[in-house]
């Protein structure tokens, strides 16, 4: 079969079916969180494009309806876990298209003029934040006024005070649980900011340059409840990922110091390999260079190479980045190295460096740990030796295309 073939053919286009599995990972079963908001944006999309003055119109009246009414048919079966997102549709919006587009005809498909998948998933995540932010509002205020029910009912009730884990003030348990009530509110405001920040409409700045269209943005946000739309449609696509920062920035705080703790060990655990490796070639690097084994390889390369050294000086970094698995470890046991050998050879430091750490970068598309894990993630366990082939030539390639680079700046005098 060619590769033409073998391609699954998408709403975008035919795609390899490993590119295909690497791009869509695990959208199709995350995006079903997201099938409500997608409908509801789809909805105040296609009302502002109804109501937009061009000539001829988009949308009539009764294309408009018949358009929403198959978006709530949608929330519906989203609802009863009946909605289906396929590895062809890639994520929710191209999902509720095709749908459309099977029960509408040219109407489905329509209705992506002005907008694009980045400012679709945008305005999705926003819906899907600010109701959540909401229900945190809800509980967080019911804790608070339970714990102030609690601190009336035992208002008087003696209690410890202990500070340095030992008793120091005799204290009530109205004073202990009223406190946690205030340090939620106290939470809250914080929590406030994010919604705020959460609560501007970026729906019409498509890619982030906007479209050539009278797109009534206002209309827009103001049909899905937003403060306002952005303002700026480039700064709109910008605050991607940032939003969502700042929303979990936001609850991070509230987070108890248990479970702080347990992501703090997870992380531990997860850095602590790297960590060693790290250090275990940071202290090999060190051996090489007080032993004098540096040195005396820097002499040889000098002697061997001479001046084409700098042709030569990536394909160490990707030697290094090959043998360690890491293009910071690949700089570490050879950076020592290039300076020795630009010091004999009375070249540019700078430069064998750079050539160095760009082999290193490169060495990452030959490296078994890379390949290994990637392969893994996209499914091809078991094909690392096949994609060691065609990867070993263009990375061999880059590197000898960059030591060229190197070479050229040296001889221009840079």
């Amino acid at each position: 079969m060619s590769e033409r073939e073998s391609k699954r053919k998408t709403l975008v286009g035919a795609i390899h079916p490993d590119v295909l599995a690497f791009t869509v990972g695990q959208d199709p079963r995350l995006d079903l969180d997201l099938v409500e908001w997608d409908c509801l944006g789809s909805a105040a999309h296609v009302t502002m494009l109804s109501r937009m003055r061009i000539t001829p119109v988009l949308f009539l009246p009764e294309e408009c309806e018949a358009v929403i009414r198959e978006l709530v048919a949608i929330m519906r079966l989203g609802r009863d876990g009946a909605f289906a997102i396929t590895a062809e549709d890639q994520d929710v919006h191209l999902a509720v298209e095709r749908h459309l587009t099977e029960r509408l005809g040219d109407l489905g498909r329509r209705i992506h003029t002005g907008r694009s998948r980045n400012d679709q998933v945008a305005v999705d995540l926003r819906l899907h934040a600010r109701d959540n932010l909401l229900g945190v509002f809800e509980e967080s205020t019911a804790l608070a006024d339970a714990l102030l029910a609690l601190a009336r009912r035992h208002l008087r009730v003696p209690m410890v005070g202990r500070t340095h884990l030992q008793p120091a003030m005799p204290s009530s348990v109205g004073l202990w649980a009223s406190g946690y009530a205030e340090g939620l509110l106290d939470d809250l405001l914080v929590v406030e900011s994010a919604y705020a920040y959460a609560d501007r409409c970026p729906l019409g700045s498509a890619a982030g340059y906007g479209v050539p269209l009278p797109l009534d943005r206002k209309l827009t946000a103001r049909l899905l409840a937003f403060s306002a739309p952005h303002h700026n449609v480039f700064h709109a696509s910008n605050t991607r990922g940032k939003c969502e920062a700042v929303i979990l920035g936001a609850l991070l705080q509230r987070a108890g110091g248990r479970r702080v703790g347990a992501v703090l060990r997870v992380t531990i655990r997860q850095l602590a390999p790297i960590t060693l490796a790290l250090v275990g070639m940071l202290g090999l690097s060190r051996v090489m260079v007080h032993a004098g084994m540096t040195a005396t390889l820097a002499l040889a390369a000098a002697g061997a190479v001479g001046g084409l050294w700098p042709l030569v000086a990536p394909l160490v970094g990707v030697l290094g980045t090959f043998i360690t698995g890491s293009a910071t470890a690949s700089n570490i046991l050879f950076g020592e190295l290039q300076v020795a050998t630009a010091r004999d050879l009375g070249m540019p430091t700078l430069t064998l460096l750079a050539a160095q750490d760009m082999g290193a970068a490169m060495g990452n598309m030959i490296c078994p740990h890379n390949i290994i894990a990637g392969g893994a993630t996209v499914g091809l366990a078991g094909r690392e030796g096949e994609v060691l082939r065609r990867t070993l030539w263009p990375g061999l390639l880059y590197a000898l295309l960059a030591g060229a680079l190197a070479l050229g700046l040296i001889a221009l005098g840079r």
